[in-house]
């Protein structure tokens, strides 16, 4: 994925977004966040309104931390 975004927007701002499947403690998370790309907005958000993380495996009552869903970002962009 890394290897596609440079080669689609090389230089250019990029909103990477989707549906990942793995949490923040995988890692692949860490291969994404760590690879000096993209960051992920929630970790650069000064104010976290999630109660909860966005993996509840179908049960809406379920409280989590873990994130599956992101918004990865290029340093173009600031996060409020």
């Amino acid at each position: 994925m890394l290897s596609k975004l440079k080669e689609i927007a090389g230089k250019a701002p990029v909103i990477f977004t989707g549906d990942f499947n793995f949490d923040q403690n995988s890692p692949l998370y860490t291969i994404i966040s760590s690879a000096g790309l993209v960051k992920d907005a929630y970790e650069l958000a000064a104010l976290k309104y999630a109660p909860s993380g966005t993996f509840n495996g179908f049960d809406a009552r379920q409280l989590t931390s873990n994130r599956i869903d992101y918004i990865f970002l290029t340093f173009h962009f600031k996060v409020k």
